[in-house]
């Protein structure tokens, strides 16, 4: 009789341990799930930060561009105005 009562509550108890392995592992499933959804969420930052990166630099060589533009046409204007000094000089 003994053996019957121990038998039987050694399976129950290996029945609740079942359920709780099962529940454990779904409980894993779903954190891989959120782990790959916020490495996903890493690797677009990651991309659009270096997409911002880019654009940055891209954005301080036109100012350079535009900064050596505004150079060269003032020089160009100071020619022109020495040039006209000197023709009503002359």
């Amino acid at each position: 009789m003994i053996i019957r009562e121990t038998h039987k509550l050694l399976r129950d108890q290996n029945k609740a341990q079942l359920r709780q392995i099962s529940l454990l592992q779904k409980e894993c499933q779903d954190l891989e799930q959120i782990i790959k959804k916020h490495e996903g969420v890493k690797a677009d930052f990651e991309y659009n930060m270096r997409a911002a990166e880019i654009n940055v630099d891209i954005l301080k060589h036109e100012m350079e561009n535009v900064r050596t533009e505004c150079q060269l046409m003032k020089a160009q204007s100071d020619k022109q105005m020495q040039t006209i000094s000197y023709l009503k000089q002359a």
